[in-house]
C-alpha cells in the first residue's frame, strides 16, 4: 500500500485582551486542530504586541488530545516554559522538530499554558508545520 504525505501549516493570533480568561494562569486551547498520526516538524511564536504581566509570567506550548473520553494535556512538548521577557528580547521563538518530528497518535489541539502570573496585555502569532499522511 502506498501512503503519501502532505506538508501543511496552520497559523493563528492570540490576543490576551480579547480572551475571556484575560490571560489568567492556566491552559488555553488555541483552536488549532491537527489530524491523527500527523508529524509536527516545527512550531514558532512571534510577539506582535508587547506581552505584559503583573509578575514573572511564563508561557509554554503543547498538545491536548481531543478524541478520548478525558483529554490529556502535554504542556511543554512544543515549547518549554519561557519567561515573557524572552519574547521581547527575541521576537521569534520556537522549535525545529524536522530532525525528530513529534508524531501524534490521536486528533490533537494545540494549547498555550500561562504560569507564575497572569498576563495583562499583548498578542502573539503562532505557526505550526506538520506532515499529514494520506492513504
Amino acid at each position: 500500500m502506498l501512503i503519501s504525505t502532505s506538508f501543511k501549516s496552520q497559523a493563528g493570533i492570540y490576543n490576551f485582551l480579547a480572551d475571556p480568561s484575560v490571560g489568567a494562569v492556566g491552559t488555553i486551547n488555541l483552536g488549532v486542530h491537527l489530524p491523527i498520526f500527523c508529524q509536527i516538524t516545527g512550531f514558532w511564536v512571534t510577539e506582535l504586541v508587547g506581552i505584559t504581566s503583573g509578575g514573572a509570567a511564563t508561557l509554554s506550548f503543547g498538545t491536548i488530545t481531543t478524541d478520548i473520553a478525558i483529554p490529556v494535556s502535554t504542556v511543554n512538548n512544543l515549547m518549554v516554559a519561557t519567561a515573557i521577557a524572552g519574547f521581547t528580547a527575541q521576537p521569534l521563538r520556537g522549535v525545529d522538530l524536522d530532525a525528530t518530528p513529534l508524531r501524534l497518535l490521536n486528533t490533537t489541539d494545540i494549547t498555550m499554558s500561562i504560569a507564575v502570573a497572569d498576563l495583562t496585555a499583548g498578542s502573539l502569532e503562532f505557526l505550526i508545520f506538520y506532515n499529514e499522511f494520506i492513504q
